[in-house]
């Protein structure tokens, strides 16, 4: 029952209550006099007493006083009503839109104490709201640089806007916006709201890294071509002993540049989903076979053997054949390309249950532990000191990465440093 229905329901039962407790006072005092007195005028004086008392209390009740004061309370108790109960609603529907918001809002009182914590902003600062109300903001977020924009905000009775770092529960790059807000007796607090643009900030990187490493790649080439077409023009063309070695430079930095723009075309389509894929039941070692075999004077000339393990009989992966392909020409190539003089390579695959597990192993020089974790991205290299003579994009392993998780799998890789690395590709069975 609301406040107002409780306060009519009172206000009926005193009215009742009153005409009753005169009755009983009565009947007790007759009794008292009767038992005490024991004359018979007594009974008389008190029951006219009771009739007086009774009739009396009646007209109360009757009056039009009273009947004005019922309406009145009545009225004022709906309207206590109508109002409790609209503060309700506005009170479910703050607190409904608070819990939907995807920004985190916190507000503090002017004591920068906790008011307030809106699920987004549990999850962002990994606290519970109800045991952090009424405490210190710093004591509970443990962000000072949050607590620098709070404090600026109360001081200043300014809105602030900046950008925060902050590294628990998990690193994330903030947009803070920050506010002063009035609540009781005229005190100012203030109020932050929280965009996590983390994401925002790692692809304006990545765009970053991209576009100076492409312009990098694209330097080496075009300085080469350009000298050495320089130099034909100059005379050279017509000296027998070198101008055919010089338009074979040419040539094989022309198909590098051809290479890295169908690399650097071929990741875009794929980053941006524009590749259509034709999915189908294929039998992983057909795959691999016809690419070793391709592949195989470019291990003849590096000297490196290649251990074709893949049984005959394994069940088939789903996957778009030419992906597949790509897939793995770029494993395989990388793990002939990067191996050592009499290096080995070999290639197994294991079925399990829903996955076929596919691993590239090599004997190269091995992956550095802090170069593991960048090993996917775009143009890293690791072991530079060893592998910047060897021709490629710098963009194969991105790539395979990319296709890999279209295809529903998973790619990952171990190493150690001086024995090799081992390439491990999951692909869902047909």
């Amino acid at each position: 029952m609301s406040l107002p229905s409780k306060t009519s329901a009172i206000a009926l039962k005193l009215s009742k209550r009153l005409l009753v407790s005169h009755l009983l006072v009565a009947v007790l005092t007759l009794l008292i006099v009767a038992e005490a007195r024991g004359l018979l005028w007594g009974y008389g004086f008190l029951f006219v007493f009771i009739l007086l008392l009774t009739w009396g209390t009646s007209r109360l009740m009757l009056s039009e006083e009273h009947s004005r004061w019922a309406r009145t309370v009545k009225t004022m108790a709906g309207r206590v009503d109508e109002h409790v109960e609209e503060v309700q609603r506005e009170r479910k529907q703050s607190s409904v839109i608070l819990a939907a918001l995807v920004e985190g809002v916190v507000a503090v009182d002017h004591e920068s104490r906790i008011l307030l914590l809106n699920p987004a902003a549990e999850k962002l600062f990994g606290v519970n709201s109800q045991l952090g109300r009424g405490r210190p903001s710093l004591e509970i977020l443990r962000q000072s640089s949050l607590q620098d924009v709070i404090q600026r905000t109360l001081q200043s009775g300014q809105a602030v806007t900046e950008e925060i770092a902050i590294h628990s529960p998990e690193e994330k790059t903030l947009l803070v916006h920050a506010l002063p807000v009035s609540y009781e007796e005229g005190r100012v607090g203030a109020l932050a709201a929280f965009h996590d643009i983390s994401e925002i900030r790692k692809l304006e990187n990545i765009r970053r890294e991209f576009v100076a490493n492409v312009s990098h790649e694209l330097r080496t080439p075009l300085t080469s071509i350009k000298g050495y077409t320089e130099t034909l023009l100059s005379g050279a063309l017509e000296d027998p002993m070198h101008n055919r070695a010089f338009v074979q430079t040419i040539q094989d930095h022309t198909n590098q540049l051809h290479r890295l723009i169908e690399d650097v075309l071929a990741l875009s389509a794929i980053e941006a989903k524009k590749v259509e894929y034709r999915w189908e039941a294929i039998a992983l070692q057909d795959v691999a076979a016809r690419l070793i075999k391709g592949l195989a004077p470019m291990a003849k000339a590096k000297n490196v053997t290649v251990d074709n393990q893949l049984a005959a009989d394994l069940p088939k992966v789903r996957a778009d054949k030419d992906k597949l392909a790509q897939i793995l020409m770029n494993l395989i190539d990388n793990a002939i390309k990067f191996n050592r003089d009499g290096g080995h390579v070999e290639i197994n695959a294991t079925p399990g249950k829903g996955v076929m597990t596919l691993t590239v192993k090599d004997t190269a020089a091995g992956i550095a532990p802090s170069d593991l974790p960048r090993i996917f991205e775009r143009f890293y290299r690791a072991n530079k000191a060893h592998t910047h003579d060897i021709v490629g994009t710098g963009l194969g392993l991105a790539i395979v990465k990319h296709l890999t998780e279209a295809h529903q799998g998973t790619i990952t890789v171990e190493s150690i440093v001086g024995k090799g690395s081992t390439f491990i590709l999951t692909l869902p069975l047909a």
